[in-house]
């Protein structure tokens, strides 16, 4: 799609430019094919990619939306407490709402965030990492979704009525391609979803087909060659100029 607005924009010519993947998803894509170590023994854990959209602001009518969202985890943790729940925000994300705007409704409350041991809300983790030690992963807006998806995780997103609207349609990341996730239309069947999904991670071979091509499509090959492209690639160009100057 970058590629795409370079050239469509004039800025260079589609000779010019290569789009080969992405060299940070190389070592992530190797790691995809080793087999996962789960034990039985393990606490389930559910993993929350907080919204990171430009429309989710505090004055924004889905505000009341992304609220209810957040705040669901935080209540499902209360109910599960032998679920492990980790909210992974994207470290310095000016546009993402604020911790404390998000959890604004619980003020008054009982609820101490702190006091909530299965509950964790941080910006600082590894996401890859923490893709290989989680049972399923929630969330809207971020290319992570397709990232988890490829490694087989059953994926959720929070579809609900709010969202369901032709204006926002545009503006969804892979809304084409939602049948290759799980769709929660309310809290109540996010919830049934996550309880079902924790038993039965089982991903329909022709979804991870579909998976695959969207992980190839949007972010990077599933060869895990990269980087290795982008070196041969700066190295016939360099050799070109090379020739040139003799």
């Amino acid at each position: 799609l970058d590629k795409q607005v370079y050239t469509d924009s004039g800025y260079v010519k589609p000779e010019k430019i290569s789009s080969l993947g992405c060299p940070r998803m190389d070592s992530f894509v190797k790691k995809t094919k080793k087999k996962k170590d789960h034990s039985e023994n393990m606490r389930k854990k559910v993993v929350f990619l907080p919204f990171s959209w430009g429309m989710f602001l505090e004055k924004s009518d889905l505000f009341s939306y992304i609220c209810d969202v957040h705040l669901f985890f935080v209540h499902f943790a209360l109910r599960h407490p032998e679920i492990d729940i980790v909210i992974k925000s994207k470290p310095k994300q000016p546009r993402s709402p604020k911790k404390t705007v998000l959890l604004e409704p619980l003020k008054g409350s009982s609820i101490e965030i702190e006091k909530i041991p299965n509950l964790t809300i941080r910006d600082d983790l590894d996401l890859h990492d923490l893709f290989f030690e989680t049972d399923v992963v929630c969330g809207l807006q971020t290319s992570a979704l397709i990232e988890a998806a490829v490694i087989g995780l059953p994926v959720i997103i929070p579809y609900f009525k709010d969202v369901q609207n032709q204006k926002y349609d545009e503006r969804l990341f892979y809304r084409d391609t939602f049948d290759l996730f799980d769709i929660a239309k309310d809290v109540n069947e996010l919830e049934s979803l996550i309880l079902k999904r924790l038993h039965n991670q089982t991903i329909d071979k022709k979804i991870m087909e579909g998976r695959k091509a969207l992980f190839e499509s949007f972010i990077s090959s599933l060869d895990g060659d990269a980087t290795e492209k982008y070196v041969r690639l700066i190295k016939s160009v360099v050799d070109g100029e090379l020739k040139r100057e003799c």
